[in-house]
């Protein structure tokens, strides 16, 4: 059995999100007309994207 490093793993889906984050807030730009809302739409979407966090997550369940 192989045994994967959460933290390796949080890491590198971290680092491949930010590789897509001046694209991603380029898209959310050109959708919202507003740099403030498409940075602050980028990040909601990192925020959601994460997996939750201990029991005391305060993540929204969407559905």
């Amino acid at each position: 059995m192989v045994r994967v490093d959460s933290t390796a793993t949080d890491r590198l889906d971290t680092n491949r999100f930010e590789a897509s984050r001046n694209r991603l807030a380029s898209l959310a730009y050109q959708l919202l007309n507003s740099a403030a809302d498409a940075e602050d739409t980028v990040q909601d979407a990192f925020l959601h994207w994460q997996p939750p966090t201990g029991s005391g997550s305060r993540r929204r369940k969407h559905g």
